[in-house]
């Protein structure tokens, strides 16, 4: 049925633009604007044609089925539009279902956040916990510095014994005894 009035409205449409350019036609002057006003005509005329056979068809098959299913057709047609409603009213479903979770996982964040927020014990412990770290920091600052130290003075140590003029062995080596040839007596 849907098919019938689209090729009827079609139909119309083309029959339309053929009154136009049979109306220009009589307007022209003979030359080469009047014959590509008909060759046009006579190409809408060829679709006038095919769509009058595809509206005989449609009609044939029509006339074969029963009215009983023609009829459920027509009132599901009006019934429901063809804009994409079905796919319209999923989305709007979807959205309200996504909108609900969001919002309850929103609120047992919030009821979790409360919770925490209502603990004492744990402020106290903050801020005994700011002390230490604070007394943690000036120790490590404290063992930075001795570090930096020591390891100053060993570089002060390893530039001495480098600009010394006899190496730190030679000097002070023990001299091995000669060793004497064996006399026999």
């Amino acid at each position: 049925v849907d098919r019938r009035n689209e090729l009827s409205s079609q139909l119309s449409n083309v029959n339309e633009r053929r009154q136009a350019l049979a109306s220009d036609i009589n307007a022209s002057t003979e030359g080469p604007a009047k014959t590509g006003l008909e060759d046009r005509i006579k190409v809408l005329d060829n679709r006038i044609v095919q769509i009058e056979n595809d509206l005989a068809t449609t009609g044939r098959q029509l006339a074969l089925v029963p009215a009983d299913l023609v009829a459920f057709a027509e009132r599901d047609a009006n019934r429901l539009p063809s804009s994409g409603s079905e796919w319209d009213e999923g989305m709007a479903a979807g959205a309200v279902t996504m909108a609900f979770f969001v919002a309850a996982i929103y609120g047992i964040q919030r009821f979790r956040n409360r919770k925490k927020k209502k603990r004492p014990a744990q402020a106290e412990l903050a801020s005994d916990s700011t002390d230490r770290l604070e007394r943690l920091e000036r120790g490590m600052e404290a063992i930075a510095i001795e570090i930096e130290r020591v390891s100053e003075g060993q570089r002060f140590v390893t530039k001495l014994l480098s600009e010394s003029a006899t190496p730190m062995g030679v000097s002070h080596r023990i001299a091995q005894p000669e060793q004497q040839p064996a006399n026999s007596i």
